[in-house]
């Protein structure tokens, strides 16, 4: 047997879950507003630290020219440090795209791994 739903009980779930769709979508605007910060001061330095869902990570990025692949490590100094060897950084890998500056490739890969930090999936329309 299924419940039936009042108009009011039915404006109040739809009210939540427009509630939360926008929560979701502010947080994503947030990741792409950081991952745009992280990726243009990459540019110009080789490693950035950045404060991101209460911690602190360390990114870095480097280019392989003969594979043309983009690749972004994202560390947590803190469980480096307690880690005694056995912390594995993340390693975000994007095929360069030649279509794009440097920077919005260095983004697209940064943007991944904030995406994987907040367990959200990242689809890039690039």
């Amino acid at each position: 047997m299924s419940k039936k739903y009042t108009e009011t009980e039915i404006a109040r779930i739809q009210n939540e879950l427009n509630s939360q769709v926008e929560k979701e979508n502010d947080f994503l605007t947030e990741i792409e507003q950081l991952s745009e910060s992280i990726a243009h001061k990459l540019v110009l330095k080789n490693c950035v630290k950045e404060h991101f869902m209460d911690s602190d990570f360390i990114f870095n990025w480097k280019f392989d020219d003969i594979q043309k692949i983009i690749y972004v490590m994202r560390t947590d100094p803190v469980k480096l440090a307690i880690g005694m060897g056995s912390y594995r950084p993340g390693i975000f890998a994007e095929e360069y795209n030649e279509n794009l500056t440097m920077e919005e490739n260095i983004y697209i890969a940064v943007k991944a791994a904030l995406c994987s930090k907040a367990g959200i999936i990242n689809i890039d329309e690039e």
